[in-house]
């Protein structure tokens, strides 16, 4: 009991050392100093050591004194791992609560700068690179950083240690890890060593977890084992309110027995750690010696073995070193005193703040009190209300049931007279069935003989009309076989002039299309500057039509069905009729006939030589006219390639404008029908003059909406037109034998609305004169 007493006073003291730490409770004169004592061992140290040293000394003060006395070779490398660690600890104490989210992306952040330092290129922090420095220069283990990493990361997690093996082995990844930080950077690989740097390490961060216990608790944060919590039978709760102290101080008397374990465990095998080592493993800067003595003190004082510093007795040192040793006290003794001074004015006002809250405290219990009676006056309302509504509901419960019996007993006689009245239905129903039954019967036997005279006669129709339309096929095959002869011949004659009238005549209208293309491309671009389309009605109209030509092709489909039957059944006598009239023309072509044949081809013949030389005079002179021609041609080609794509161009860039146009009116009109609702409910007009208005409104928005189709059909039906005259001009070329790719122009696909333009009827290709 004794034990644990101490124990809770060691951790009240220990928390007030904690929370004067969280203060910046550093003086002005031990950065000159130290400044001082570095300019002595090192020129010039870099602003990201300075920075590390300023962030321990702020948030670590402890471990800013130990390392002060450490080597000077370890001091910045030891500053810069104690930042390290200051960082990834504040990550835990800042984002417990608020962030855990933040605190894992600050924790991956360092796991990512280290594997940089580890790459050679570190971020671009004081810290990382005050570490890279280091790293670079002593090789350090980058595993012993990432087991700091990933044990504050863990902790970030888990907000408790379910025993005090979990705590150890936090220890060990924490603390062990920078003292065998420290350990490799001096070189030292001595296992013996790094046994003793874990024992420590264990220590120091069991005995920290007690001290941080009171802050700890006031946060929210248990860090004491769940095992020991669940053997003394203690809650969070119970910590975090101060309530069962003598079971809180056992469980703090075993945690702290475990930490005095391992203390003594690596203080038993000190005699194998160098003496150059030892101030590595401080904890705690060294504690003054009381200047007071007795009597019996000073006449001992003789008798006592000399005072040892850093391994070295005050009688072995030099005078220099002793210098360096009593300005050093002389330091300590004058930031103690600032200390104090700062302690002094700490206490006092924390005696104001506590006056203050006591008389909060007495307001605040006052109110509760108010609070009190009045909860108890609404309770008694509420138990008086909650009698009167379970009157209400007893009284609604009675008229209920009383309803239900009612209704109960006009529902029961309603059932029977349906039940009847479905009775009579039936015996009805099962009449009228007996009767469509024995009528089925008889149309079916009416229907059979009557098919089967149907079949009788259509067989006896069949055959006759056999027989007419092979009669007819003879006497049509030998009519229509003299008239193609003649006709053979007369389109002969026909074609030939006809193909000489043809290209005097396309040679022209070849000339009146380019004109009319001019003219019709000035049109387009007139029309381009008012039109919109919208194709709906078309849509509509060729649905319509898809419509019937679906019926008609399922009548057609039906028809040919039939034809089709009745061609297999007519094609065995067609092909002897084909047999025998194939033998009757040749026996039909005789002598006399071929004779005339013969006169009329040499005829022929002395004409076409006439005409061959005439036609061969006409062809150099064309040809000379189609070179000029030609030339001519090209020219007019390349000024109306360039004269259509300047037209598209300004078409597309007015049609893209249109659309954007028709967009913003759009939106437009919404917000202005928005507004126009929102006033005539705000006016509260009269029901007919609203209907006036709306009547109004819907006139014009009909107009302009008839007028835009009028445009958009206008449109759709100058760019079917242009597409045809297109085609029509690729097929002559084609026929001529200039290739298509020359021509350079492009079918219009313009759209509007999500529909295509250019699919109307053609109206504006004329007949060739």
């Amino acid at each position: 009991m004794l034990a644990a007493e101490k124990m809770t006073f060691m951790l009240f003291n220990c928390s007030k050392c904690l929370k004067g730490r969280l203060y910046n409770v550093v003086n002005s004169s031990d950065i000159r100093t130290f400044s001082k004592s570095s300019k002595s061992k090192e020129s010039s140290r870099p602003s990201n050591f300075q920075y590390c040293v300023d962030l321990v000394r702020k948030y670590d003060y402890e471990n800013y004194l130990c390392a002060r006395l450490y080597p000077p070779s370890l001091m910045p490398i030891a500053f810069a791992i104690q930042a390290f660690n200051v960082e990834t600890a504040q990550i835990g104490d800042i984002h417990f609560a608020s962030d855990i989210k933040t605190g894992l992306i600050r924790m991956q952040f360092w796991k990512d700068s280290i594997e940089k330092i580890y790459e050679g290129s570190p971020p671009h922090t004081p810290t990382a690179l005050a570490l890279s420095q280091c790293i670079r220069k002593k090789k350090l283990s980058k595993d012993l950083f990432f087991k700091i990493i990933d044990a504050r990361y863990s902790k970030l997690n888990a907000d408790f240690y379910k025993n005090i093996k979990d705590i150890e082995d936090y220890s060990e990844d924490t603390k062990s890890s920078i003292l065998y930080l420290f350990l490799e950077s001096e070189g030292i690989t001595d296992k013996q060593v790094h046994h003793v740097a874990s024992h420590i390490g264990k220590s120091q961060g069991v005995v920290t977890l007690l001290r941080g216990l009171p802050y700890n608790s006031s946060k929210g944060r248990i860090y004491l084992p769940r095992e020991s919590l669940l053997k003394f039978k203690i809650s969070g709760e119970d910590v975090m309110r101060g309530r069962k102290q003598k079971e809180i101080c056992d469980i703090v008397f075993e945690v702290a027995s475990v930490a005095k374990q391992h203390l003594e465990t690596a203080r038993s095998m000190k005699k194998e750690v160098p003496s150059a080592v030892l101030p590595l493993f401080l904890n705690s800067p060294p504690k003054k010696k009381s200047g007071k003595k007795g009597k019996k003190g000073k006449k001992s004082g003789k008798a006592k073995s000399p005072t040892v510093i850093d391994g070295i007795s005050t009688e072995e040192m030099s005078k220099e070193q002793l210098e360096e040793h009593i300005q050093r006290l002389r330091e300590e003794l004058e930031r103690e005193r600032e200390e104090r001074n700062y302690f002094q004015l700490e206490r006092d006002k924390v005696n104001t703040f506590w006056e203050i809250t006591k008389r909060q405290l007495e307001e605040k219990k006052a109110e509760l009190r108010n609070k009190d009676r009045e909860m108890e006056d609404s309770e008694e309302r509420h138990q008086t209300e909650i009698k009167v509504y379970k009157q209400k509901v007893k009284h609604l419960l009675y008229e209920h049931q009383k309803n239900i019996t009612t209704i109960k007993s006009q529902n029961v006689s309603a059932l029977k007279l349906a039940q009847n009245d479905q009775s009579k239905s039936e015996k009805n129903l099962k009449k009228d069935k007996r009767a469509l039954t024995t009528q089925l019967k008889e149309e079916e036997l009416s229907n059979e003989t009557y098919i089967k005279n149907l079949k009788k006669t259509n067989d006896e129709e069949i055959s006759r009309l056999r027989a007419d339309f092979e009669r007819q096929a003879h006497e049509i095959e030998s009519k229509y076989e003299k008239k193609m002869r003649a006709l053979r011949d007369e389109l002969d004659l026909r074609r030939k002039t006809e193909i000489h009238e043809i290209e005097e005549r396309k040679n022209g209208q070849i000339h009146d299309l380019m004109r009319n293309h001019e003219k019709a491309f000035s049109e387009i671009k007139n029309y381009y500057n008012d039109i919109t389309i919208n194709n709906l009605a078309l849509i509509n109209t060729l649905k319509e039509q898809v419509e019937e030509m679906r019926k008609e092709k399922e009548r057609m489909e039906k028809q040919m069905n039939e034809i089709q039957n009745e061609n297999r059944r007519m094609k065995e006598p067609l092909e002897r009729v084909k047999e025998e009239l194939a033998v009757l023309q040749k026996q039909l072509a005789n002598y006399e006939k071929d004779k005339e044949t013969l006169r009329m081809t040499k005829a022929r013949l002395k004409v076409t030589e006439d005409e061959f030389r005439a036609l061969k005079w006409e062809h150099e002179v064309l040809e000379q006219r189609f070179e000029k021609t030609q030339m001519e041609r090209d020219d007019l080609y390349k000024k109306f390639v360039k004269a259509i794509h300047e037209v598209q161009q300004k078409s597309n860039f007015k049609n893209f404008l249109l659309e954007k146009k028709l967009g913003a009116l759009a939106d437009t009109l919404e917000k202005k029908e928005a507004q126009l609702n929102e006033v005539l409910s705000a006016s509260n007009l009269d029901p007919t003059a609203l209907t006036v208005v709306t009547r109004k409104l819907e006139d014009v928005l009909d107009s302009k909406n008839s007028a835009i189709k009028d445009l958009q059909y206008e449109l759709a039906r100058v760019c079917k037109a242009h597409n045809d005259l297109l085609r029509t001009y690729e097929a002559k070329l084609t026929q001529f034998g200039i290739p298509t790719e020359e021509l350079g122009f492009k079918p219009l696909e313009s759209t509007v609305g999500g529909q295509a333009l250019g699919q109307g009827p053609a109206g504006l290709v004329s007949a060739p004169s």
